[in-house]
């Protein structure tokens, strides 16, 4: 009797297991499969509802640039989110150089901001083009 039971159990287990394995065709599917982009990526960047710098976005990257030197970071866009153990918040900034004669240039800056608040820089990716001085923003 045991026997029986097992091999019906076993017999259920299988076919279960096969008319499941159907629904899967193990592609997998990223943004750019899809015409719909407001689709987020599970650990990627989620593009925000606004690109405005709000004062609570300025004061966060003052928060996280405080230690810097060498150059200050002027908040032109807010690009995106992205969810973590806080978030990470990707912002177009312009780079105000603090010696003479310095070109003003773009940055995609990733300012990590915890659970609790507290804010740091985790990444500067520096472009080559040349952006205008803060007057003519």
């Amino acid at each position: 009797m045991k026997k029986i039971l097992a091999l019906l159990i076993a017999a259920v287990l299988v076919i279960s297991l096969a008319a499941c394995t159907g629904n899967n065709t193990g592609e997998t599917v990223t943004a750019d499969d899809t015409d719909n982009k407001d689709v987020a990526i599970v650990g990627g960047f989620t593009k925000v509802d606004s690109p405005e710098v709000t004062d609570e976005l300025k004061a966060l990257l003052e928060k996280a640039t405080a230690e810097l030197d060498g150059a200050d970071y002027v908040p032109v866009a807010y690009i995106a989110t992205q969810v973590v153990a806080g978030t990470n918040h990707l912002i177009l900034c312009k780079t105000a150089p603090v010696v003479p004669d310095a070109k003003y240039t773009y940055a995609l800056v990733t300012v990590y901001e915890d659970l609790e608040g507290n804010a740091e820089m985790i990444e500067i990716k520096h472009s080559e083009g040349e952006a205008p001085p803060p007057d003519t923003l």
